[in-house]
């Protein structure tokens, strides 16, 4: 039987924030600006380990499923 509860992992992707050991740092460049462009806007460059996330077999193995092939319940 599975927990009929949620438990938010959800962690704030920031620039610099701690990666995997050895993955790419993270980088968020803010390249557009309200009083110049009329918006906000940035772009992120990181590595798939970056923050929360879930690896699936895929990651390590050759079969072919991905994470999007799960149910969310099965989590």
């Amino acid at each position: 039987m599975r927990p009929e509860r949620i438990i938010d992992l959800t962690r704030t992707i920031e620039d610099n924030m701690p990666v995997f050991p050895g993955d790419m740092a993270v980088h968020l460049f803010q390249h557009r600006f309200l009083a110049v462009h009329e918006y906000n806007d940035h772009r992120l460059e990181c590595g798939m380990h970056t923050g929360t996330h879930l690896d699936v077999p895929l990651h390590l193995l050759a079969d072919p499923l991905s994470v999007s092939d799960y149910a969310p319940d099965l989590f």
